[in-house]
């Protein structure tokens, strides 16, 4: 279960552990050091929305931890939503290739297009 949510890209469980979605790059959003880039909060605000205290699914790649001792990982709502394509997909995250953890990056890259083509989100200012 999601306890909080860091930012567009990362969440804590109510375990403790922080997650760190794979595949994709969404906006700085951290106020308590004055470093938000833009979109970063609307980002933030939609991550939130998703998954807070929502029970989540997680799926690995090649690499468990990134070097923050973040854990890796493609992550899924109840429902079977593929919570990193979603967030590309609206525009609240860039797509990302971090190799070796590259197992859905056509399907994001794939998401980042659309996003682009319809100028949602970050893609409407930036294209």
């Amino acid at each position: 279960t999601v306890g909080w949510v860091i930012d567009g890209d990362t969440f804590q469980l109510d375990s403790g552990e922080r997650i760190r979605f794979i595949g994709v790059d969404a906006p700085e959003y951290q106020p308590w050091k004055h470093r938000t880039d833009f979109y970063g909060q609307e980002a933030f605000i939609f991550t939130k929305s998703l998954l807070k205290n929502k029970k989540v699914l997680l799926e690995k790649d090649v690499s468990e931890k990134d070097k923050y001792g973040r854990t890796l990982a493609y992550v899924y709502l109840e429902d079977g939503t593929f919570v990193n394509r979603l967030l590309v997909a609206e525009g609240y995250a860039r797509a990302r290739n971090y190799p070796p953890d590259s197992r859905y990056q056509k399907t994001l890259n794939g998401a980042e297009k659309e996003a682009k083509d319809l100028k949602k989100g970050l893609w409407a200012r930036i294209s």
